[in-house]
């Protein structure tokens, strides 16, 4: 997940990493509380929630 927010140009969306993963939403929003929990990334509500790294 971390390969993915790296590459991209900005942050993703829950669905946009489900997709780029092939996760679940369950796992995805599991895997991103972990690394939310580490201080790796942000999740920000825009128009959707989306998950952006943090400068760690």
């Amino acid at each position: 997940m971390l390969d993915h927010l790296r590459a991209a140009d900005g942050p993703l969306s829950l669905a946009e990493i489900r997709h780029a993963t092939g996760l679940g939403l369950r796992e995805v929003a599991d895997a991103v509380e972990r690394l939310r929990d580490r201080g790796l990334v942000s999740i920000e509500r825009e128009i959707d929630e989306v998950v952006r790294l943090t400068g760690r």
